[in-house]
Parts: structure tokens; C-alpha cells; sequence
């Protein structure tokens, strides 16, 4: 899906997860701080991460449509915003992974066999903070990444 309403998607797409993804990144600290609202809100908050995700992969995608249509046009200018863009999605990748992993172990039928084995829910804990020191790299990622790509176009970088 290269083009929307007879525009780039790209720059349509980038909006979702410049939103959930923070979103995100703020409700994986609440919960990481408070273990008793994982319960109560670690399903939204992965159900956030997820949109955030598809988001990204979406964004990714569509940008990688943008660059090969205008390559010839943008050289080498647009190679840093495309390598943050990648990374930016490995990123948020691990911290859907690190969302649900947590909200996984805190579930009541896992974290009774986990208890059984000695581990208590101290691995859903430590799931909760990963995923929040992740959330707050992919945000930074997706901040320089966007960064990239706005001095793109407005130093008139793209035609």
C-alpha cells in the first residue's frame, strides 16, 4: 500500500506508532513500578504495544517503498533516516516481546508454575522493567528516526 488517498503512505503511517509507541513506553513504566496494575492493565498496555508494532512494521514498509521510488532523486541523504528506520523497528519489536512476555508470566496459571520452580514473579517483574528501558529506547529511536526524516524533506532534500 505505496499510496493513500494519492499521497505516499508514509508519511500517513509514521502517526500511529509515533503515538502508541510512547504510549506504550509510558504504561510499561507504570507498570513496571506498580506490579499490581500489571494485572489490571498489562493486556491494554500489550494490546497498545501491538497497535504501536503494527504500526512500525506498517511505517517500515511503506518507507521502503517511498526510498525506492525516489532513490534516484534523494542518493545518499536518506540512507541514515532508512537505517534508523530499521532499527527503530528491531526495537520495538523487543519490546512487544518484553510487554508480553511480562503480561505472560503474570498471568495466574503460569506464574503458579514459575512459583513452583522457585522463580516467584520476580520474571515477570524483571520482564516489566526490560520492557520498559525498551520502550524508552524505542522511543528515542523513533524521535531520531522522524528527526531524519522531517530534515529531509524541509532542507529540500526530497524533491
Amino acid at each position: 500500500m505505496d499510496i493513500v488517498f494519492g499521497l505516499p503512505s508514509h508519511p500517513l503511517f509514521v502517526h500511529l506508532p509515533l503515538v502508541a509507541v510512547p504510549a506504550a513506553a509510558l504504561a510499561a513504566l507504570a507498570i513496571a513500578m506498580r506490579p499490581a496494575w500489571r494485572r489490571r492493565f498489562g493486556l491494554a498496555a500489550s494490546a497498545l504495544i501491538a497497535v504501536g508494532f503494527v504500526g512500525t512494521v506498517m511505517a517500515n514498509q511503506s518507507g521502503q517503498a517511498l526510498y525506492d521510488a525516489l532513490e534516484s532523486r534523494v542518493g545518499d541523504a536518506a540512507d541514515r533516516h532508512r537505517e534508523l528506520g530499521e532499527q527503530t523497528l528491531i526495537l520495538v519489536a523487543a519490546f512487544f516481546l518484553t510487554m508480553v512476555g511480562s503480561v505472560v508470566a503474570d498471568h495466574r496459571l503460569i506464574s503458579q508454575f514459575v512459583e513452583q520452580r522457585g522463580l516467584g514473579r520476580h520474571a515477570a517483574t524483571a520482564l516489566a522493567w526490560i520492557g520498559a528501558v525498551v520502550g524508552a529506547a524505542a522511543t528515542v529511536w523513533m524521535l531520531r528516526t522522524g528527526y531524519e526524516g522531517t530534515r529531509l524533506v524541509w532542507e529540500d532534500a526530497i524533491p
